[in-house]
């Protein structure tokens, strides 16, 4: 039987590829998944709306090749920012001296390293994305204006919000979503509590999506280290109304990073992930290394998303240097189970194995 996800969505199997900004959801990727009969998605975080058309046109002619309907299924998904405060000069000039052994590295002069105030218009972003009628609109690290929910649904698109706990759940409720993604710990990428200053629960995914479920009449949608089919039975058993998955895309075919993603996950096996804030002020899980290990006990990162533009330039030249070291490599936990296949693959592969699981 579908489930509400599945029939809200229009898709033929309950899993969302997720939403990672940066590079890995390219226009191939969100129609490869949506032809499996899954849900594709884009990482808008820090796209601009000119980007936004970009991709979106993009993916029209990737759906129009592949016969596809011109407005196939598909999630859009933005970052909740904060408010941006102007650091003090004196924490900028020591968040920039704590780098500069890593700049070094890289060659990154700790003088090219500069901090970024403005933000995305989140409004803006919205309105350019729902021009091209995605199925979804999803939302990470907080609730947004009540504005904005209201214009999504304006359009006739469904909404969904992040919780990684079951008071966040309760909000995301009460803030008049259409869906919960419950973000376990093992989730890579950024942790989407609501404030990243207050104490994190830390809940495992399986824990998260029974008590969410127990309380919250929202479909769940279990996000979190989700690998197999085995891992998307076990949690639909426990309530989840769908899962999403990010990792276990990295290194298909169709994905922006998956060179990287590919190589990493092979040579960096038995380094395991880490929750940091050295990269971008706030926590996020990723594959361990010497960018992690300098930074980590500094009291000098600035807030995010200061942090993140403080720090794009070596991660930048690390990109193409292939220097795995100075990365943000976000992945989860069970990243060493990553798959070197296609989109449509992975998806028949999984649903293979949920048959198998369920025998």
């Amino acid at each position: 039987m579908n489930s509400i996800v599945q029939n809200r969505l229009r898709l033929k199997c309950a899993i969302v590829q997720a939403p990672m900004a940066g590079g890995p959801t390219t226009p191939e990727l969100v129609a490869s998944v949506a032809a499996a009969g899954a849900l594709g998605s884009f990482g808008f975080a820090y796209s601009t709306v000119e980007q936004i058309h970009g991709q979106c046109r993009a993916l029209q002619k990737e759906c129009a090749k592949r016969k596809l309907a011109t407005d196939c299924g598909w999630n859009a998904n933005f970052f909740v920012f904060p408010e941006v405060v102007e650091p003090q000069a004196k924490l900028v000039d020591q968040a920039k001296k704590q780098l500069e052994s890593l700049g070094r590295r890289v060659s990154i002069d700790a003088q090219a390293m500069q901090h970024r105030t403005e933000l995305p218009d989140l409004r803006e972003q919205v309105k350019a994305a729902l021009g091209y009628e995605p199925s979804l609109v999803s939302l990470h690290l907080g609730i947004p204006p009540a504005a904005i929910i209201e214009l999504i649904h304006a359009a006739g698109v469904a909404v969904a919000l992040s919780a990684t706990s079951l008071d966040e759940a309760k909000e995301v409720e009460s803030a008049g979503a259409d869906f919960i993604v419950a973000q376990g710990i093992e989730a890579g990428g950024h942790r989407g509590v609501f404030d990243p200053f207050s104490a994190d629960e830390k809940l495992p995914l399986a824990e998260l999506v029974s008590e969410i479920t127990s309380h919250c009449a929202l479909p769940v949608i279990a996000s979190g280290g989700i690998m197999n089919g085995a891992d998307i039975v076990a949690l639909r058993k426990r309530g989840a109304d769908a899962v999403q998955m990010g990792t276990a895309f990295l290194t298909v075919d169709e994905c922006g990073s998956r060179d990287i993603y590919r190589a990493a996950s092979s040579q960096l096996a038995d380094r395991g992930t880490q929750l940091t804030r050295c990269f971008s002020g706030r926590p996020a899980r990723g594959i361990a290394n010497l960018f992690m290990q300098v930074t980590e006990n500094s009291n000098a990162t600035l807030a995010f998303p200061l942090q993140n533009s403080l720090t794009a330039s070596i991660r930048k030249a690390a990109s193409l240097e292939n220097d795995f070291e100075l990365m943000s490599l976000w992945a989860g936990v069970n990243y060493h189970q990553s798959r070197h296949c296609s989109a449509a693959q992975l998806i028949d592969d999984l649903q293979r194995e949920m048959h198998s699981a369920l025998l």
